[in-house]
C-alpha cells in the first residue's frame, strides 16, 4: 500500500506540525501562520502571540484519540503545550523560542 504525505501550502513550520499530528489542514486545526492575532484586537504585532500552543490547535491531536482507548503517551512535540488530555505525560512542547520554555 502506498501512503502520501502532502505538507499545507504555503510550507510553514507551525500549521505543517499542526497538520501532521491532527491530520487536519489548516482551515480546520486553525494556525495558519508562526503567530497568531489576539481576537478582536488591532491587527499590529504588539497584540500577536505565537502560534505554538494547544489552546490554538482547533483539530484533535493523534494522542487525543488514542487516550480514548485508555492509553498513556509521553509527549514533546511542538504546538502541544498545555496537555489536553491526563492521559498524557507532558515533556516539552513549548515553541521555538528559548523564553517559552
Amino acid at each position: 500500500m502506498v501512503r502520501k504525505l502532502f505538507s499545507t501550502h504555503p510550507t510553514i513550520t507551525p500549521p505543517n506540525w499542526a497538520t501532521i499530528v491532527t491530520g487536519a489542514w489548516p482551515g480546520r486545526h486553525g494556525i495558519i501562520c508562526f503567530h497568531s492575532l489576539e481576537k478582536g484586537k488591532n491587527p499590529a504585532f504588539d497584540n500577536a502571540h505565537q502560534a505554538f500552543t494547544s489552546r490554538e490547535i482547533q483539530a484533535e491531536y493523534i494522542w487525543e484519540s488514542a487516550a480514548r482507548k485508555d492509553t498513556e503517551h509521553n509527549l514533546n512535540y511542538p504546538t502541544s503545550w498545555p496537555p489536553r488530555t491526563d492521559k498524557v505525560i507532558q515533556i516539552g512542547g513549548a515553541g521555538l523560542h528559548i523564553n517559552d520554555w
